[in-house]
């Protein structure tokens, strides 16, 4: 068997394994989750608990149970963070059949064996770098909204709801990433976890220091008693005030970020502009032992030049 019909077989069995896990990943459970819908009322709001409910009650039995293991519940935490309801064994085949398809398409254009090891490093990246990139914007759409949710639950007790009906309604008038994370809260509340329990998974779905002042306050409130709806308001203006602040601050910085980014990107740039108009010299370089080592050197110093240059463009408030 010569090595282009090994090749192609492996190709072939890559892109059907693959659309196997997608499938097994996504529309079944879609299809699975439908069935239930329909058999339930029409409201949609119920309908909504019971989905929240099917993708999480899972988790809370490992962890209750202590079935998992570190490495997988870390991975669960990450997908629940960029909100991908997959398990994290789905997620790693998606990962391995990334990278083997990049890879063996890599070298079979490229007929070079670094840059297809190379491209099995970036193919397997590829779904960590999309969860990351998730995971960012809905983090920054989170803390758009905090403030709402909590002005929400204000008016709620204001007219005489608990806590745990104002969590309802948030539930029922916000979509993700607040009306899913309270979501999980009614269930794990229901499950018989206790209030620092819940509020702690909270924080853990949602790592922000806005949830880490609503959480604190919350247990201190739980402790000591006092006033909830004079609490949350005040810790509503502070919030507000504080994203507006950030806001501020992220406009002034934006043209630092812009330099850097562009600062960054310049050597990738150079170097694709040389591989297409010199392909044998760059071809020769990246072989040669030589320039493998100028190569690593290289990044080296990049890697610590991008690390400095962030660290003076990010500002923390």
């Amino acid at each position: 068997m010569d090595t282009f019909t090994l090749l192609i077989l492996c190709a072939g069995a890559t892109t059907f394994f693959l659309a196997v896990g997608i499938y097994q990943s996504f529309f079944a459970k879609r299809v699975k989750v439908r069935d239930r819908f329909e058999q339930q009322t029409e409201d949609p709001t119920e309908a909504r608990r019971r989905k929240i409910q099917e993708t999480h009650n899972d988790n809370i039995l490992k962890q209750r149970k202590g079935k998992a293991s570190n490495k997988s519940m870390a991975m669960e935490v990450k997908l629940e963070r960029a909100n991908m309801m997959i398990q994290p064994g789905e997620f790693s085949m998606i990962c391995m059949v990334c990278a083997v398809i990049t890879g063996l398409l890599t070298w079979a254009f490229s007929q070079n064996i670094i840059f297809g090891v190379i491209a099995l490093f970036l193919g397997f990246q590829f779904p960590h770098w999309y969860m990351g990139i998730k995971t960012h914007f809905r983090m920054a759409k989170a803390e758009e909204q905090f403030s709402d949710v909590l002005d929400s639950m204000v008016s709620c007790l204001k007219t005489g709801l608990g806590f745990s009906q104002s969590v309802n309604t948030v539930t029922e008038n916000f979509g993700d990433p607040w009306g899913t994370e309270f979501g999980k809260v009614s269930v794990e509340t229901s499950m018989g976890l206790t209030q620092k329990e819940v509020l702690n998974n909270l924080y853990t779905r949602l790592p922000n220091p806005d949830v880490e002042m609503f959480v604190t306050a919350m247990q201190i409130y739980s402790e000591t008693g006092g006033n909830l709806v004079e609490l949350l308001g005040n810790l509503s203006v502070t919030i507000r005030t504080r994203y507006k602040l950030l806001r501020k601050v992220s406009t002034l910085s934006a043209q630092g970020k812009l330099s850097a980014m562009i600062i960054i990107l310049v050597p990738f740039v150079i170097a694709g502009i040389m591989s297409l108009a010199m392909p044998e010299a760059c071809l020769e370089f990246v072989t040669n032992p030589i320039g493998i080592i100028i190569i690593v050197l290289a990044s080296i110093w990049m890697a610590m030049g991008i690390f400095v240059l962030f660290k003076i463009v990010q500002i923390q408030v």
